[in-house]
């Protein structure tokens, strides 16, 4: 169970759980932000459980990863994988449905299917914009580009027009947020890393993934790195005791002036650990 995410009421979150009945061999798979064989359930402040999809259990295996509500509450956004393929486990789309409750009962209306682009690729849903016109993935939309290469787009729900924000071909962009306001955009990247990338079938890029926390301008401009894990002898790098960093998920306070982190790393013996971080903005 995994990949929470609120509603803007404060009544529900919404989340991806794996089906009790998957098969064994897909376990791994079945980890949140992978999603294999997982539906999408919200849970009520009072402790009451609503299945808002339910997948047939057979191949190819169906996936579903990082639900995320509008605004206004009335939209759920998630990525979901629907065949097999060459990205990350198959072929993937981004889905949207109204959400709505009757009767105390939480359920999803009216699902389309987004697929921007050119052509079967990844696509990880990310945010809203703060007036719910536009959303935010990641994906590997360009021919050629490795599943190791996501950028991060802007997409406008009423014309389906996308704009790339991150022209890095072969670094990892994922994990985008708006602000608040709407101004800036964080986001986790692999620029300026040198990662020598060796088998990345199946979770085998997690042995040579390094990130770090962006941010940027609404429109991609003034790139400007936040976060220096990565960098030895850097304050950041000191607070965790680790070889590898990856800067992955966050999120930002209400005001806008602090974003909450997500750090795995690697310490010196080889284990994987997490730890929350705090960043205070100037």
């Amino acid at each position: 169970n995994g990949n929470p995410a609120f509603h803007p009421s404060g009544e529900y979150i919404v989340f991806t759980a794996e089906k009790p009945e998957s098969p064994s061999e897909n376990k791994e798979w079945g980890v949140p932000g992978t999603g294999f064989n997982c539906d999408l359930w919200v849970v009520s402040r009072g402790g009451v459980f609503h299945r808002l999809t339910d997948y047939p259990l057979q191949r190819p295996y169906r996936a579903v990863i990082h639900p995320t509500f509008s605004h206004d509450g009335t939209k759920l956004l998630w990525a979901e994988r629907i065949g097999p393929g060459e990205s990350f486990g198959g072929e993937w789309v981004l889905k949207i449905a109204d959400f709505s409750t009757v009767e105390g009962r939480a359920r999803l209306v009216d699902a389309k299917t987004l697929t921007p682009g050119n052509g079967p690729c990844f696509y990880e849903s990310h945010d809203f914009s703060p007036d719910d016109r536009y959303i935010l993935f990641s994906g590997n939309l360009l021919k050629g580009q490795p599943a190791t290469g996501l950028d991060i787009y802007e997409m406008e729900l009423s014309t389906g027009r996308i704009t790339r924000l991150t022209a890095t071909k072969d670094d990892w962009d994922e994990h985008a947020h708006y602000s608040p306001d709407g101004s800036r955009i964080i986001w986790m990247s692999s620029t300026g890393l040198s990662i020598q990338w060796g088998d990345t079938r199946g979770h085998s890029w997690r042995k040579f993934l390094k990130t770090e926390l962006w941010i940027m301008k609404r429109d991609g401009t003034n790139q400007t790195q936040l976060t220096f894990f990565n960098t030895p002898g850097h304050p950041h790098n000191k607070l965790l005791n680790g070889n590898r960093f990856v800067v992955s998920d966050s999120a930002w306070s209400p005001d806008g002036r602090r974003i909450a982190a997500l750090v795995a790393y690697e310490t010196p013996n080889g284990d994987i650990r997490a730890s929350i971080v705090m960043l205070q903005l100037n």
